[in-house]
């Protein structure tokens, strides 16, 4: 009962298991459920018993008196059934990654010349593969690549996904189209929540950190942002308390605190701010959600690893030499600095 009354509330519902139907402590739960129009629910045996009685639906496993086992056999699949349920609509289930992929990789030529970034070979594999493992291996269903400059051999390369066991859908624009043209044209097949990472930036996070500190915070977007405890590149952002308060995607200000390394989680309502304009979401569309107060950040110590540059490909081939890497939380796990 204590439990109940300091869980439970109008509109939800309380469903109880019970083979006889006569336990007295959840005939006791469903009157006080009743009394507060809290919906009831039994999965009963036999002939359901006192319960079958008081709840608002039953159902029963109707068998010969005393047969628990396959009474019992039968909730077991029920509870199974329902569990996968709330799993799929639960709301911290993020299942989609969106992978802004179509610039021209300027900073990489010559070897874009012939190759888009994601193509950009690391210890034998395109760099695209490691994004597709990590999002694979974290439980992501679907992803989108949003494309454009040479995609056609990306699309070679990945196909519908089914080798990396994910999958994978296209949306292709030009190459000179910005990156609120690439999400407001996939906008009919983005799930309520998404997480849009860059094409050319890894960091093993957490996945399920990240989601639970997302909607934890009922926010429009998070993004991941890398303390800079090692001073690998300019900050770019200010936060405070996990709130953004400002970005400067010149990195012109000397008051920041960051660096957004990407993998962020934006509600699909985001995207209706972007009316099909050739806007920059960095600059145009991310500093008014801050001004809204609409950005919460999840906060890393762990260095990111980038083909974006030339200089950046050392470092990225050594980390992935073994071609393992671990999951973090977001102050990481290591006690020393990573390569």
């Amino acid at each position: 009962k204590f439990s109940l009354e300091s869980l439970a509330s109008k509109g939800d519902m309380l469903i109880v298991i019970s083979a006889s139907g006569n336990s007295k402590n959840l005939v006791k739960a469903v009157e006080y459920c009743n009394q507060k129009d809290i919906f009831t629910a039994g999965l009963l045996g036999f002939d359901g018993g006192v319960l079958n009685k008081t709840v608002n639906l039953a159902n029963l496993v109707k068998t010969t008196e005393g047969e628990y086992e396959l009474v019992e056999n039968m909730h077991m699949i029920i509870c199974h059934l329902i569990s996968a349920y709330l799993k799929l609509m639960m709301p911290d289930n993020l299942n989609q990654a969106v992978i802004l992929a179509g610039g021209l990789g300027s900073r990489l030529k010559p070897i874009t010349d012939k190759l888009p970034k994601p193509m950009v070979d690391i210890n034998g594999k395109p760099f695209i593969t490691y994004l597709l493992d990590y999002l694979s291996s974290s439980g992501v269903e679907q992803v989108i690549i949003l494309s454009g400059y040479k995609s056609e051999i990306l699309e070679d390369y990945i196909g519908n996904g089914a080798n990396f066991g994910i999958n994978v859908v296209f949306s292709k624009l030009d190459s000179s189209a910005e990156t609120s043209e690439r999400i407001y044209n996939c906008r009919e097949i983005l799930n309520n929540e998404f997480l849009l990472m860059y094409c050319d930036n890894f960091i093993p996070l957490n996945l399920s950190d990240m989601t639970r500190n997302y909607f934890n915070s009922n926010k429009l977007a998070q993004i991941s942002v890398y303390r800079n405890k090692y001073l690998m590149t300019k900050n770019n952002l200010l936060y405070s308390q996990n709130e953004l308060i400002k970005y400067d995607k010149e990195r012109a200000e000397t008051n920041l605190n960051g660096v957004n390394i990407g993998y962020m989680i934006l509600n699909k309502q985001v995207v209706k701010l972007l009316e099909n304009e050739r806007q920059d979401f960095e600059s145009v569309i991310l500093p008014n959600l801050i001004k809204n107060k609409e950005v919460t950040c999840f906060l890393t110590d762990h260095k990111y690893y980038s083909v974006g540059s030339k200089d950046r490909l050392p470092t990225t081939r050594k980390y992935f030499k073994n071609e393992k890497f671990i999951l973090l939380d977001r102050d990481g796990v290591l006690n020393k600095k990573m390569p």
